[in-house]
């Protein structure tokens, strides 16, 4: 998957700036379930911490295997590909204090219970993962839709990047090139079997 490697690298290529080094890379294959030989490359490696830039169909497996070697002390982070209940509900508990990170923050931090049972009563259940930034999007079309006065693509993507705008993501603001202002990544690490949001 290109996605996993281009963000294996680039984690790789911040490590090395921090003064760090990436022991190890490994490459896995699209659902993959066992990770006997990876397991065993990552504990001759004797590394501190690992990095996954991969999606929840793998991720869960991947934990429980190195749990099942004794390497669940070790500092695990994944990528928000990872960012998904599977991850938890497939681990077979081993996904206990691993880290994910994700541009969305739980919405238990980000709206308030008015906005949830408006959520529901559109949606018929709880707000999920990228609930809030679906949200905010339809927040930024719609006011670039608005100030364009007009459904003319170019016409609201002007505008759109105009905008200063108030979401459940906080102040939404574009650079001419269209590209986000200050973007947030979020942490969260799996307590008692959810997501709970440690930074920011």
């Amino acid at each position: 998957d290109p996605y996993g490697i281009d963000l294996g690298k680039l984690v790789a290529t911040e490590l090395t700036q921090l003064r760090a080094q990436a022991a190890l890379a490994i490459q896995v294959q699209v659902e993959q379930n066992r990770f006997t030989d990876e397991v065993a490359k990552i504990k001759a490696a004797d590394v501190d911490a690992i990095y996954y830039a991969g999606y929840e169909v793998e991720c869960p497996y991947l934990r429980a295997d190195l749990r099942d070697a004794g390497l669940d002390k070790l500092t695990f982070m994944a990528s928000d590909g990872c960012f998904l209940a599977a991850t938890i509900d497939n681990s077979d508990s081993a996904a206990e204090g691993m880290y994910v990170t994700g541009f969305a923050p739980s919405p238990k931090t980000a709206v308030d219970q008015a906005w949830v049972q408006a959520y529901q009563a559109v949606e018929y259940r709880n707000p999920d993962t990228y609930s809030v930034n679906g949200y905010a999007a339809m927040q930024v079309l719609a006011e670039g839709i608005k100030k364009a006065g007009a459904l003319n693509a170019a016409q609201i993507a002007d505008a759109i990047r105009k905008l200063d705008l108030t979401t459940p993501l906080g102040r939404v603001q574009f650079t001419d090139t269209g590209d986000l202002r200050s973007p947030q990544i979020y942490i969260f690490q799996v307590k008692g079997g959810e997501f709970a949001q440690v930074a920011p």
